[in-house]
């Protein structure tokens, strides 16, 4: 395999998971036996011994620990919630109102940027390649 092309799966992987928390905290779903905890899912089409796999999990016992139970990550595994792009399909934003606030990384160009800010959104650009 090219490894610029590992490189850049490693890092859409990356940004999904990275997405996929941050839509999870916003959405501010209260798991049902702790009404304290926050849920955050985490979801990905990958074998339970894969290392990003294997990572998740450490985050998960790392939060717990680091929020005293205040947050908690649920793991799917193996498509259990659908692949990826389906995942990412499912986030609840449904008007401009959502995304007031959010950061939301973009192109580098003035154009994604004004876009995000005509949503209400806070633009992060970062470098494209």
């Amino acid at each position: 395999m090219d490894r610029s092309i590992s490189f850049f799966s490693i890092g859409a992987l990356v940004g999904v998971l990275s997405a996929t928390l941050v839509f999870s905290y916003l959405a501010g779903e209260k798991s049902g036996g702790d009404s304290d905890a926050r849920v955050l899912k985490f979801a990905h089409g990958l074998d339970t011994a894969h290392p990003v796999h294997l990572g998740m999990v450490r985050m998960q016992e790392q939060l717990a620990d680091l929020s005293g139970g205040r947050l908690k990550i649920d793991i799917y595994s193996g498509g259990a919630l659908g692949e990826e792009v389906q995942c990412i399909e499912q986030l609840q934003i449904r008007s401009p109102a959502d995304l007031k606030g959010m950061k939301i990384r973009v192109k580098n160009s003035r154009v994604a940027i004004a876009m995000v800010e005509a949503l209400g959104g806070s633009p992060t650009p970062i470098a494209w390649s």
